[in-house]
């Protein structure tokens, strides 16, 4: 793996896996996913547990400005219709009639 990374020109670098202050792109989830929590539980904050396999899903149903795609669809291959996409259609179904 050390001459692969030197032919290509790659230099690694090594993080603690449960530190994602060494990490970026972890860092920005973590905040991402405190700010929703925290949005959700406004009412019931002891509740936070219920929120996130449903927050989870949302986000992987969100495509990414990255990479412009959505992590479910890069993982598996299609799209999901699922509870934001959902909501999108009923706006967009709204804003038509209005017009």
């Amino acid at each position: 793996m050390k001459e692969v990374c030197r032919l290509l020109g790659i230099k690694q670098k090594t993080t603690s896996p449960y530190h994602p202050m060494c990490n970026g792109l972890v860092e920005k989830f973590n905040v991402t996913l405190k700010t929703c929590l925290r949005r959700l539980c406004n009412e019931q904050p002891r509740q936070w547990h219920r929120y996130i396999n449903p927050l989870l899903f949302v986000y992987r149903e969100v495509p990414q400005e990255s990479t412009h795609f959505a992590p479910f669809e890069l993982l598996y291959g299609r799209t999901v219709r699922g509870s934001m996409h959902i909501l999108c259609e009923l706006w967009r179904r709204r804003l038509k009639n209005q017009m």
